[in-house]
Parts: C-alpha cells; structure tokens; sequence
C-alpha cells in the first residue's frame, strides 16, 4: 500500500488479502482504486464473498463494474 500513497495512479487488486485489508484499502484509496480479481477461478467465490462482507453496495459496483470499464475501456 506505500506504493499506492506515493503513485495516484495505481489500482489494487487484493486477491488473498484479508477481508479486513480490503476494507482498510476502500478507506485509504476509495473503491475507484480497486479492482476485483482471483488467482484461479475456484477462489472466486471466496474473492466475492470477502468484497461483500467488508464493501458497501455502491462500492461494489464501483469495484466489480464500473473500475472495469473504466481500466479497460470496455
């Protein structure tokens, strides 16, 4: 996270963070720094499990559709 304080410009994806990292990276940055991700596709129930227990509802969909669209132009 120091490099995120010094550099505006990067986006976090905190697969295997804990729940609680997560929540403190929604505070630090904001949900526009994040972006949703897993290491493999059978940890995406977990990864989404985890967002929904810390995020808000607003964040959630800042992080799972619109950070998305935003970074990759889609």
């Amino acid at each position: 996270m120091v490099a995120a304080d010094i550099c505006n410009n990067l986006i976090l994806e905190p697969s295997w963070c804990p729940s609680y990292a997560v929540r403190k990276m929604l505070d630090r940055f904001g949900a526009e720094r994040l972006l949703f991700g897993s290491a493999h596709v059978s940890n995406l129930p977990v990864e989404l499990a985890k967002y929904r227990s810390v995020a808000h509802p607003e964040e959630l969909k800042t992080v799972l559709e619109d950070n998305p669209r935003r970074v990759f132009g889609i």
